[in-house]
């Protein structure tokens, strides 16, 4: 017996009964003669004559093997001879630290869940794991009787399947009981018909409830912070695309050179001052003098830094309320919200003292003017092609007199001078500038007077494009007082 103990240390002892129940043989470490009888013990009596029957090994109820020191789980063989009669019993004392602990830890989900194996023929604990100490009550008792019939119950409803049905089947069930504790745990039960025990698998409601959200806590915390790094990540994007979007948009509605805006910023941005009940602003258009000449005498380097310095001077003096547009080479346009004509003036006076200053380029000193003219909305045009026109044609006047501002203030005659009248007849774009001067004031219902028509062509391509006021030689040539009045006598026209 002490050879077979050597070769398995998590048996506690063994030993060999005769079928009445009297140890025959036992290990070293028992006296046989102060060991109980088997079959007359009430804690090995129903389980010994079980075994009698049985061709199987059968487990006993576990018991504290004071020789031992330990609980022990008996297991126990009948010996049978040739023809089948049984000459006696052999029987172990496993100890539940051994082999069936490591067995049973395989099944736990961890420290708050507990594996329980109960007997189905008695109900009583075979195997209790727990990190805690075990009760001796916990061995020393059957499982309640309403605590089984519940879970039989429990499962009996929520999978439709009888007692017998349960054990005969090989699945695990799930459901939720109430403890003898009078705790709500969750359990899963299967049998195990080799031994004939039910394991369960016991885990406190509370538990699964902390525990899942502690593990939602920690999901919710990384989702949030993923979701988080996510949100930078593409506000980092969007940001940097919007940048990019506002930097394409600038690039397209502002000078490269002078950073001011250009004719297509003007184009996008005439809604916000011209619509309908818009209140009155005034429009300067302004030409700088001679900038050509700086270009070809001095090299487009010094006509750029010119015309950077040019452009900054305008912005100090325009003012925060004004937009200022290079709309192209040397000239610019003023948005202003001043109306009155001396306001106005008065403006446009001190943008052309500030520019006509003298401008240092590196060694160099450059003096120039400019020609600005003013245009007034709605009285001179309601729309931004209309006010260019007029302001195109104050233009003209102002180039005359260089430096100076030219306010137009159309009253019932609008003029087209002579050095248009001159080219008329070969230069298209003389032709292209006195339409727009007819279309302008017949929009404004004035009278265009042509100054300065010699010859019948010029007259009948003037009428044909709409002037109807003309004066030139074609006519008559200067006359005195008294030849004037001969002339009108004999003249069958009433308007020259």
């Amino acid at each position: 017996m002490d050879a077979l103990l050597a070769l398995n240390p998590s048996v506690v002892a063994y030993g060999f009964a005769d079928v009445e129940g009297n140890y025959l043989h036992v290990n070293s470490h028992f006296d046989k003669t102060k060991l109980p009888n088997l079959r007359q013990n009430p804690l090995t009596q129903d389980s010994f004559d079980y075994t009698l029957t049985q061709d199987k090994m059968v487990l006993g109820r576990t018991y504290f093997i004071p020789g031992g020191g330990r609980w022990g789980i008996p297991i126990r063989k009948t010996i049978f001879n040739g023809g089948g009669r049984p000459l006696g019993v052999m029987t172990a004392g496993l100890s539940i630290e051994g082999a069936f602990k490591l067995f049973a830890e395989e099944l736990s989900l961890g420290e708050h869940n507990t594996v329980v194996f109960v007997r189905d023929c008695d109900g009583y604990v075979q195997y209790y794991s727990s990190l805690q100490e075990i009760s001796k009550e916990v061995y020393d008792a059957p499982l309640p009787q309403e605590f089984l019939d519940g879970i039989v119950v429990q499962i009996g409803q929520g999978y439709g399947v009888s007692y017998e049905q349960m054990k005969e089947s090989n699945r695990i069930f799930f459901a939720d009981v109430l403890s003898p504790q009078g705790v709500v745990e969750q359990i899963a039960l299967k049998y195990e018909p080799s031994y004939e025990l039910w394991v369960v698998s016991r885990i406190d409601h509370a538990r699964i409830e902390k525990d899942f959200f502690e593990s939602f806590a920690v999901y919710l915390f990384v989702f949030l912070v993923t979701q988080g790094v996510l949100f930078l990540f593409f506000k980092i994007i969007a940001t940097a695309e919007r940048q990019r979007r506002n930097d394409l948009i600038f690039q397209a509605t502002h000078d490269e050179l002078t950073a001011l805006p250009n004719r297509n910023y003007l184009k996008k941005e005439i809604g916000r001052w011209i619509y309908q009940g818009a209140p009155s602003f005034s429009l300067y258009y302004l030409d700088m003098d001679h900038f050509k000449d700086i270009n070809d005498s001095f090299g487009h380097h010094y006509g750029d830094a010119l015309l950077v310095e040019f452009s900054k001077r305008i912005v100090h003096v325009a003012g925060e309320e004004s937009v200022v547009i290079r709309q192209g080479g040397d000239e610019f346009i003023i948005l202003t919200r001043l109306k009155e004509p001396q306001e106005a003036l008065e403006h446009a006076e001190a943008i052309l003292r500030e520019i006509a200053l003298v401008y240092y380029i590196d060694e160099l000193s450059f003096i120039v003017g400019a020609s600005l003219d003013v245009a007034k909305y709605p009285e001179h045009g309601q729309t931004l092609d209309m006010l260019l026109r007029i302001s195109d044609i104050a233009m003209h006047e102002a180039k005359k007199y260089k430096n100076s501002v030219r306010l137009f203030f159309p009253f019932s005659e609008l003029k087209i001078d002579k050095s248009f009248i001159d080219t008329l007849l070969e230069d298209t774009t003389s032709q292209k500038m006195i339409q727009n001067i007819i279309a302008i004031g017949k929009n404004l219902e004035l009278h265009i007077l042509a100054e300065g028509v010699e010859t019948s062509a010029q007259e009948k391509l003037l009428k044909a494009f709409g002037c109807d006021r003309f004066q030139g030689y074609l006519y008559a040539k200067p006359l005195e007082h008294e030849a004037l009045k001969e002339f009108f006598k004999s003249c069958t026209c009433k308007e020259a």
